[in-house]
């Protein structure tokens, strides 16, 4: 479990409480392949949902809508998932276009993939397509 040192604290507290850690089968499996399992389990189920994730004032919200058959989703996702594991206090949530129509709406998302940055329920910043990390990154830092 020493790959959990290098995580940012809400990550590590997940991973650490999810039944990833306690199925011994994944124990052994390569750390990025359970950071993409980890990732698939952040996923918004209901818009009340988000609306509740949105409504913690603990933490900056860092959203992420994405298609599952999108090609550069894929992509930037892997960059995403990099960034917000080494980001403390910031949580990040998964939103599919495809079943969260409500979302796309409210939030007038027009391309995938869509990052928000929410603090205290309002939105701070917004990237769309396919962005080099070091976006991510700006974008991430000024929800700190």
């Amino acid at each position: 479990m020493s790959f959990l040192q290098n995580l940012s604290k809400p990550l590590r507290d997940h991973i650490s409480n999810s039944f990833f850690l306690s199925n011994s089968a994944n124990r052994n499996i390569p750390f990025s392949d359970l950071l993409k399992r980890w990732a698939s389990h952040l996923e918004i189920a209901s818009a009340q949902e988000f609306k509740d994730k949105l409504a913690d004032k603990k933490s900056a919200v860092v959203a992420y809508f994405y298609k599952p058959e999108c090609h550069f989703c894929k992509i930037f996702e892997e960059k995403l998932t990099n960034v917000m594991k080494d980001t403390k206090d910031v949580e990040y949530v998964k939103v599919n276009v495809m079943d969260r129509k409500d979302l796309v709406e409210q939030y007038e998302i027009e391309a995938v993939p869509t990052v928000m940055g929410f603090r205290n329920g309002k939105e701070v910043d917004v990237i769309r397509g396919n962005v080099d990390k070091d976006v991510i990154e700006r974008v991430v830092s000024k929800l700190k």
